[in-house]
């Protein structure tokens, strides 16, 4: 029994590790993203000027916004997994990190 709670605890501890692994990962994988949204931005609003004084073609512009859009999409998939990852440390510990509570105190403040 007592080997079982040890392996418990190992298991535990290695989950929680690669969490804040996955954590710091998707964070800064977020942050790079939301750099290459602005630049996304930015390039369709000049291609569609571009568009409009017709110095490029449809294709050129649907190109633009949809790279545009991708670039978006992974933003939005490195946030979900940031996320993701915060979620799995609190069901491991037991403790909200953004809202510095733990989660049995959350329940009897009556916080969801």
């Amino acid at each position: 029994n007592s080997l079982s709670m040890e392996g418990d605890i190992y298991r535990i501890k290695s989950e929680i590790t690669n969490d804040i692994e996955s954590l710091e990962e998707y964070k800064q994988r977020a942050y790079i993203m939301m750099e290459n949204m602005k630049v996304s931005k930015e390039l369709s609003a000049a291609s569609i000027k571009q568009f409009q004084e017709k110095t490029i073609s449809v294709r050129d512009i649907l190109k633009v916004l949809e790279r545009q859009q991708d670039t978006e999409l992974n933003f939005l998939d490195a946030y979900l997994g940031y996320k993701r990852s915060l979620l799995s440390i609190m069901v491991n510990t037991h403790y909200d990190y953004e809202n510095q509570i733990k989660l049995i105190d959350r329940f009897h403040k009556g916080i969801l």
